[in-house]
């Protein structure tokens, strides 16, 4: 007998047999993969502009600023290390998305913190996530997958071309573009139930 947590409370559907969408594969969330990547690439983008800051602008008048304002130096050092710390967390959440064993992400978020390093383990944990998304057939760009662009490829009830959805449709070909549909067969609806006489 199964136990009573394997069914909806609501409808008694057993939700052990229901079928996961198409963006979960191996028992990774292949959404959430890609929106750490994305947020990673961004904490990382932000770190590299505001240890940047100093140098930006006339050198006199930065270093003018930095030196005699202690207040705006401590700014840009805090800033430094909010996103460094974003930055650690982002890996480990990243790795976790991952499915990674925990003892790598904590040995990530340990190393992440040595100066030559973290860089290596930053390109490692990225290359992770980037080879995950491409085995799904997701396209990688420079800042990460967009969640529209994962959903629309692979969730089985979209289109894969346009994303219209595909529920109820027997034909076998998206009717807004026309893509022909690998899942025709999954996305047909349920049989009928016969009239009972009277």
């Amino acid at each position: 007998m199964e136990s009573a947590a394997n069914f909806c409370p609501r409808c008694g559907h057993n939700l052990s047999q229901a079928p996961l969408e198409g963006w979960v594969v191996k028992g990774v969330d292949l959404r959430h993969v890609a929106r750490w990547q994305r947020r990673l690439l961004w904490y990382v983008l932000a770190a590299m502009l505001m240890q940047c800051l100093p140098a930006m602008g006339p050198p006199s008048l930065m270093a003018k600023l930095l030196d005699e304002n202690a207040i705006a130096a401590l700014l840009v050092f805090l800033g430094c290390v909010a996103f460094l710390v974003l930055i650690l967390v982002g890996v480990v959440r990243m790795l976790g998305a991952l499915r990674k064993p925990v003892w790598m992400q904590v040995l990530y978020g340990v190393f992440l913190l040595a100066p030559c390093v973290n860089l290596l383990l930053l390109l490692i944990a990225n290359r992770h996530a980037t080879q995950a998304l491409r085995a799904a057939g997701l396209k990688v760009g420079f800042m990460g997958v967009p969640d529209e662009q994962v959903v629309r490829v692979l969730s089985r009830f979209n289109c894969r071309q346009c994303g219209y959805s595909l529920i109820g449709n027997l034909s076998g070909r998206c009717p807004e573009c026309g893509t022909p549909s690998p899942f025709a067969a999954m996305i047909m609806p349920a049989p009928s139930v016969p009239p009972t006489p009277l």
